[in-house]
């Protein structure tokens, strides 16, 4: 289970970093921010995550302090994603708001899937 969500980590990251990276200045429109550059840094950011998820995925055996190191970016994502939700210091528009949520829950789901993942592994 632990190695299927991680490779389903993968393809999501690398997946959303292509499109950030290949739309970025409609995403940040349609997120209600005036600049692009941030979300081909993210982008970019994504695509190596992902490499890194793939890779992690190929091992065998799975590392387990690697996984535990993927659960953690992955609740640091979702808080960071809410406290950009409930700060309101970044001026997202409606869609902004509700990606930025969607997001984070799609990620919490991951979390969830590598925490019991790691569990059965012990």
């Amino acid at each position: 289970m632990l190695r299927r969500t991680i490779q389903a980590d993968s393809v999501f990251s690398l997946l959303g970093g292509l499109l950030l990276l290949i739309d970025s200045e409609l995403i940040a429109t349609l997120i209600g921010l005036p600049w692009s550059l941030a979300f081909v840094i993210v982008g970019i950011g994504l695509i190596g995550y992902a490499a890194l998820l793939f890779l992690a995925a190929r091992r065998t055996p799975l590392d387990r302090r690697q996984a535990l190191g993927f659960l953690v970016a992955d609740v640091a994502w979702v808080l960071a994603s809410v406290v950009i939700v409930l700060d309101g210091l970044v001026p997202l528009s409606t869609a902004g708001f509700w990606g930025v949520l969607i997001i984070a829950d799609i990620v919490a789901v991951f979390a969830v899937l590598k925490y019991i993942g790691l569990r059965r592994l012990a």
